[in-house]
């Protein structure tokens, strides 16, 4: 289930958790085809076990998607926090909390999972407000030289904004 999650990142949530709940189909029937249950004794609830497969895999997605959407929804509003993946970062730690906490830029999707009920670029901002926010922000008064940041930045501008 692990790696069909990895595998899956750019589908919509339900066809992605039902693609995810389809993948323990082949380990359950891996596990009741075994010699342990190829006795005739046990073919009864063999037969019920995998009658009862199709009915695990629809709850499973259905509970997942129902996660998922909890999981967006606090991170998105900020239920979690300003900076709600800090502890799951090691090296660009200082700059997302740079940019999340002290710029005070929100992850990005909160219009499009309320379903762009006032518009679009009504609710939040742009992307490229955010990017612009960031890069004037870092330009005109953080960026010192031999800090950092400075680096950073120079990385940055070198990547971003020259001319090619």
């Amino acid at each position: 289930m692990a790696a069909t999650l990895d595998k899956t990142s750019t589908m919509d949530s339900i066809d992605r958790m039902q693609t995810i709940a389809d993948s323990t189909t082949s380990v359950f029937i891996d596990f009741f085809a075994s010699s342990g249950f190829a006795e005739h004794s046990l073919a009864p609830l063999v037969d019920s076990a995998v009658a009862l497969i199709s009915k695990f895999r629809s709850q499973v997605a259905s509970r997942a998607v129902d996660l998922l959407d909890q999981l967006r929804k606090s991170f998105l509003s900020g239920e979690r926090g300003q900076a709600p993946a800090s502890p799951c970062l090691n090296k660009t730690k200082p700059v997302y909390e740079f940019v999340r906490l002290n710029l005070g830029v929100r992850m990005h999707g909160s219009e499009n999972y309320a379903r762009f009920v006032n518009g679009l670029g009504v609710d939040d901002a742009s992307i490229g407000q955010n990017i612009s926010r960031i890069y004037e922000v870092c330009r005109v008064t953080l960026v010192k030289p031999d800090s950092d940041l400075h680096f950073l930045y120079r990385r940055f501008e070198m990547v971003t904004f020259s001319p090619s």
